[in-house]
């Protein structure tokens, strides 16, 4: 089993800096809870920030390796996850 060290420098060489990174995605979060808030006049509930993070997360490194057919699989498996914990607190309100 590769050490953290290799697997680290690995996704670098990959995905580029962590801290660009995350940069990328405090910027695409802000934008993201920004429209939430002007379209709903209330901050975005925290499940939501979440569920749209995971997706913000796999699209930053997706910016540097288009091509990363891992990160789509992520990207499609998070969209399913999201859709059915939707759908579960969906059904929980209206019970």
């Amino acid at each position: 089993m590769p050490e953290t060290k290799e697997i680290l420098k690995e996704r670098g060489s990959t995905y580029g800096s962590y801290l660009e990174g995350c940069r990328l995605r405090v910027t695409l979060m802000e934008a993201l809870t920004k429209v939430y808030l002007q379209h709903n006049n209330k901050p975005m509930p925290s499940i939501d920030i979440v569920r749209l993070y995971d997706l913000v997360h796999k699209l930053s490194r997706l910016a540097a390796a288009p091509r990363h057919l891992d990160s789509w699989q992520d990207i499609e498996g998070y969209s399913k996850l999201s859709i059915a914990s939707i759908k579960e607190d969906m059904n929980a309100d209206q019970q």
